[in-house]
């Protein structure tokens, strides 16, 4: 069974904020504040509203004497409408007095979203230099908490074409899902969206497979990336090694000489037949340490003398006598 679910493709924003007033009473907590833009090329300075909500409750309302440090939820609506940020109120801080305000915090809202790439372009940049960067679109989609339903939006990001950034440009294909970490410079009025200058971006699915089988190759087909196919090495135990046996003392040589075979000659004129070979041992009698105990253990046959000269002189007396 198929589920048609919206995608939750959120937009998070990190910032320092002035409240402009005081929070309402009623409802949810809505604190009406402001962000200094100046531009992708801080070629201009333009403070544009901005809401600032989040659960109902009176411990949650800003003070409106301190600048705060928030974050949240960030929904620029191309609709016309004050975008929102439904900040979390855990980390929500004062940072300092307003009137003590020494800080400059234009283009220095952090941006941090997960999106669908819509549509990309290269533009000369009008700095006059003659370098390009790109403008992408780039599709969002979160949940209102107020409304209680999703809310579907697009913002403008710009790629700068400098040389670390120029090589992130073909990470940006049309259909692709990427994670960019930017900050907030501007407002298109005439479009009611967002921009913002991207500083980092990272893609869900491999980068080998966006350069090469997404981007149009001249022959108008598809090169499809296939994983190479690997077998994983396999660990083998090593086996024990075999005690060795003891070497038997000289009186142990006369209980372990072989017992000689029946079919044999039993007078010992003979000489000591060679044990035949195992042929389950590839020709080998047996191992290494049993032959050498064997070989210790053989009985060297004595050698047979000449007869005594007594024994001869009686064999002549015999002789002649006869």
């Amino acid at each position: 069974m198929s589920m048609n679910r919206t995608p939750n493709h959120p937009a998070l924003m990190t910032g320092l904020f002035e409240p402009l007033g005081k929070a309402n009473q009623y409802g949810n907590v809505t604190t009406l504040s402001s962000l200094q833009c100046a531009g992708a090329l801080n070629t201009k300075s333009e403070e544009f509203k901005i809401k600032l909500s989040t659960n109902t409750a009176l411990n949650n309302v800003l003070d409106p004497t301190y600048i705060h440090y928030l974050t949240g939820k960030f929904l620029p609506l191309n609709d016309g409408l004050t975008p929102k940020l439904t900040y979390i109120q855990e980390i929500a801080a004062p940072v300092m007095p307003i009137a003590n305000n020494t800080l400059n915090f234009t283009n220095c809202a952090a941006i941090n979203s997960l999106g669908m790439v819509t549509s990309r372009q290269e533009v000369v940049t009008s700095s006059g230099n003659g370098t390009t960067h790109l403008e992408v679109i780039v599709s969002h989609s979160n949940w209102d908490p107020q409304e209680r339903a999703h809310k579907r939006f697009s913002i403008k990001y710009i790629v700068p074409g400098s040389k670390l950034q120029v090589k992130t440009f073909n990470l940006f294909i049309v259909g692709r899902e990427v994670k960019i970490a930017g900050r907030l410079v501007d407002f298109e009025m005439d479009t009611n969206m967002a921009v913002v200058v991207v500083s980092h971006v990272a893609v869900t699915t491999s980068h080998q497979i966006g350069m090469s089988s997404s981007l149009p190759s001249s022959s108008g087909t598809t090169l499809v990336a296939v994983k190479p196919a690997c077998s994983p090495t396999k660990f083998t135990p090593k086996a024990p090694a075999p005690a060795k046996s003891p070497t038997p003392g000289p009186s142990h040589k006369s209980n372990s000489l072989p017992t000689p075979l029946a079919s044999k000659n039993l007078k010992g004129k003979g000489k000591a037949p060679n044990p035949s070979p195992d042929p389950s041992n590839n020709g080998a009698t047996a191992s290494e340490e049993e032959f050498e105990d064997k070989s210790e253990e053989e009985v060297i046959p004595k050698r047979r003398r000449r007869p005594r000269k007594d024994i001869l002189k009686d064999a002549a007396k015999r002789m002649k006598r006869s």
